[in-house]
């Protein structure tokens, strides 16, 4: 037990009660006290809590809660600065009031417990159980808000985000606040949504129930505080658990009609951010952003015009039988216009997953787009400008559609490049091409020291740009046939490269690189974020730096390396090229296919290859090194940690002396192989490096998958060469290097043949090049 200003903290089952003096026995739940909407006289509660105030904060640690105890009621009321952590319980008996402050993750309002929200901040995944009444009339929830069967939830404002979820026995009252992607009105909940100017795929609709919504309809209107929503029916896919579908669920929604707030028409120009909850345009309204401005996440734009010419607009914006003109500032990731909508982007940024959806129009003739851009069928896109390339190759078509592994590159209007590619997400179903005349290039090399604001968004043919200290670009950055060197200052996220050299000496690159075909990106320094990934025709040279983890070689590239640091699971993949000849790698190397020569570096733990040839000849591995399904391993080299597993596949060593338990390989001769078809013995040698090696050729896990210590399968092959070592100057072959080799030296060099021996540079023929270092041998005995 521990005392907090007067107070005692009691576990009892799941949860903590809060309770003034000594709490007595704890039987059963007390009453709700709950005297209708909003909070109740704070004269009306046994006890009273007050955040900041009382306490600075409570933790929510262990499932922490107020209320259920018999006969005692209890009020909460969290003000600005107060804080309430995760995992916490409104019980029978007790009123919570949040008017600022936040609330952390997984809060649960119980059975006869009053919560109700008019400002502040409330974490993930809040869960209003059976008998529990919810009124919410401002602040925000930031996702997975759950109204249960038997639960009572009233909303006439406030901000939700992703996955608002109305249960079966759930009644929900729904007459203001804004509403993200995912609501679900499952069947079996009651669901009333009161306000006005209903539309069904556009077309006006009266009170009552909807129709439960298919795939792509649209469901408009403005519910009793002016607030504008827009919600997009569900993916008809039976097989898809609904958890993981995309859209909303509208099963049994009533409509109520109230008259609305007289709409103002008068144009709206946004300079300074607005609070979240506010946000959205009804019919006839128009909003120009600015610069200062700020929109704020799940933005509703129905039969509206918004205009961005600077500020920005947050994540999650719908958009349906609107007009949207982006020319300057940000829009945010996710947006979605939807039937009937009209957007023109001719610059600023707009994020990631930016979805054109069947019946509306997109014509795009400048800024910078983010990865995941969507044309869906049926919707109009058009991309105005020149340079179009498909796949490194000039392109001449009035229309483009993406197939699996196609890039497709360009240069908009304004002059900003830019790459789509499947491997990013992007899609693209019948675009229409229009040409236009570019801005000429300026062949001047560019050299940015400062933040750029409004600097270019990406490189043209022939153009090369240097980032320096202090130098800021931003991301989504587009290199198309031109280079980027950067040797300071950092460069953002999703940098993408075609075609072109990116150098990387120093500075900070953002997060999941993507370098496509003709792309050579040298990286002598820096630091490069996780997710880079080469695809098909690039190569990459690491010799420095620190790359960070989830580096994927695809299909087509060639990796090298031979210095720097590289992150964790990183992953040669099938028809890639990976060569490592130094660098240190951390935990998780994955190989799933195509080719690997490893000659040096370290390799953390956890080392597993699952199809493809490995060729080994030195290295340092760490514990936990694997191969499974379809791997041809050749060891040569290199050093091994513990547990060395063989599920399947070929391993093939090669060195200069092999035995099974102590005894050597019998007539084993050199350059002789031998399949070794033992088990439960152990495989011991020298490696062609002169490495010693020992492994125990056990082929019972004991029931662990996968096995804690040495395992070769029984259904893996293991084969054994004897390589004797070649001594280099060694021309007659008896064992030392003397003046006695220098006539066969000469006889091997004058006939043009070829001797292992006599290729002291062992460049692969024996000519007046290996002279020189045959002299060295020799001075040196």
């Amino acid at each position: 037990m521990k005392r907090i200003i007067g107070r005692s903290v009691f576990s009892f089952g799941r949860g903590l009660c809060i309770c003034f003096g000594g709490c007595g026995l704890l039987v059963s739940p007390g009453l709700a006290q709950v005297n209708g909407p909003g909070p109740s006289p704070s004269s009306d509660f046994d006890i009273v809590l007050n955040l900041p105030g009382d306490e600075a904060d409570i933790t929510g640690a262990s499932f922490e809660s107020i209320g259920g105890v018999v006969g005692q009621t209890t009020q909460l009321n969290v003000g600005d600065d107060g804080t309430v952590g995760p995992g916490f319980h409104a019980l029978s008996g007790s009123e919570l009031n949040i008017r600022g402050g936040a609330v952390d993750n997984f809060f649960t309002a119980n059975s006869g417990s009053e919560v109700n929200i008019s400002g502040g901040a409330i974490g993930v995944e809040f869960e209003a159980n059976s008998g529990s009444v919810v009124s919410v009339s401002g602040g925000s929830v930031r996702g997975g808000f759950d109204a249960l069967s038997g639960s009572e939830v009233n909303i006439s404002g406030g901000g939700f985000d992703q996955f608002f979820e109305a249960s079966s026995g759930s009644e929900v009252n729904i007459s203001g606040g804004n509403f993200g992607r995912n609501f679900r009105a499952l069947p079996g909940s009651d669901v009333e949504l009161i306000g006005g100017e209903f539309r069904f795929n556009g077309v006006d609709f009266g009170g009552g129930a909807i129709p439960l919504m298919s795939e792509n309809d649209v469901f408009t209107g403005t519910l009793a505080d002016g607030s504008a929503f827009i919600f997009y029916g569900f993916e008809l896919n039976p097989d898809t658990p609904v958890s993981f579908k995309v859209g909303d669920i509208l099963a049994g929604v009533t409509l109520t009609v109230v008259d609305l707030p007289q709409i103002d028409t008068t144009p709206i120009v946004i300079d300074t951010p607005i609070t979240r909850g506010s946000a959205g345009l009804r019919a006839g309204q128009e909003l120009t952003v600015i610069a200062g401005g700020d929109l704020g996440d799940d933005l509703a734009v129905v039969d509206a015009t918004l205009n961005v010419e600077a500020g920005a607009v947050g994540d999650f914006a719908d958009v349906a039988n609107s007009v949207v003109n982006i020319s300057g500032g940000t829009v945010g990731d996710d947006f979605h216009a939807y039937s009937g909508s009209e957007v023109n982007i001719s610059g600023g940024a707009v994020g990631e997953s930016f979805d054109a959806l069947p019946g509306s129009e997109i014509n795009i003739s400048g800024g910078m787009l983010g990865r995941g851009f969507n044309a869906s069928p049926s919707s109009d896109v058009e991309l105005v400008g020149g340079e179009f390339g498909l796949n490194g190759a000039d392109f001449t078509g009035d229309t483009i559609s993406l197939a699996n592994g196609d890039y497709f590159t360009g240069t908009l209007a304004d002059g900003s490049s830019f790459v789509f590619s499947g491997f990013s997400g992007d899609s693209l179903n019948n675009v229409t091409l229009t040409a236009a005349d570019l801005p000429p290039i300026d062949p001047n090399p560019i050299v940015v020291n400062a933040t750029v604001v409004s600097g270019p968004s990406g490189l043209r043919a022939g153009q090369e740009l240097t980032v320096v200290a202090e130098g800021v670009l931003g991301n989504n950055f587009s290199v198309v046939d031109a280079t980027l060197n950067v040797e300071g200052g950092t460069l953002g996220d999703s940098v993408e490269t075609s075609n072109s050299v990116v150098n990387i000496s120093g500075g900070n690159i953002g997060l999941d690189f993507r370098a496509f075909s003709g792309s050579e990106v040298n990286i002598n320094g820096g630091n490069v974020g996780l997710g880079f990934r080469a695809f098909f025709g690039s190569e990459v040279n690491i010799n420095g730096g620190t790359v960070g983890g989830s580096f994927d070689a695809v299909s087509g590239s060639v990796v090298n390396i031979s210095g720097g640091t590289v992150g964790r699971n990183f992953g040669a993949n099938s028809g890639s090229e990976v060569n490592i000849s130094g660098g240190t790698f951390e935990d998780q190397f994955r190989i799933s296919g195509g080719v690997v020569n490893i000659s040096g570096g370290t390799l953390g733990d956890q080392f597993m290859a699952f199809g493809g040839v490995v060729n080994i000849s030195g290295g340092t591995f760490g514990d936990n090194f694997g191969a499974g399904f379809g791997t041809e391993l050749n060891i040569s080299g290199g050093t091994f940690g513990d547990s060395f597993v063989v599920l399947s596949g070929q391993v093939n060593l090669r060195g200069s002396e092999f035995s099974i338990d102590g005894m050597p390989v019998s007539n084993l001769q050199s350059g002789q192989t031998v399949t070794i078809a033992e088990r439960g013995l152990t495989l011991s040698g020298v490696l062609s490096d002169g490495e010693l090696f020992s492994v125990d050729l056990n082929s019972d896990a004991n029931g662990i998958i996968p096995p804690s210590e040495d395992f070769f399968s029984r259904f893996a092959t293991l084969t054994v060469t004897l390589e004797v070592p070649i001594l280099l100057g060694d021309v007659n072959q008896d064992g030392v290097v003397n003046f006695s080799d220098i006539s066969p030296f000469i006889g091997v060099l004058s006939f043009q043949a070829f001797q292992a021996e006599a290729d002291i540079d062992q460049n692969g023929v024996v000519d007046f090049s290996d002279i020189s270092p045959f002299i060295g041998i020799l001075t040196r005995i």
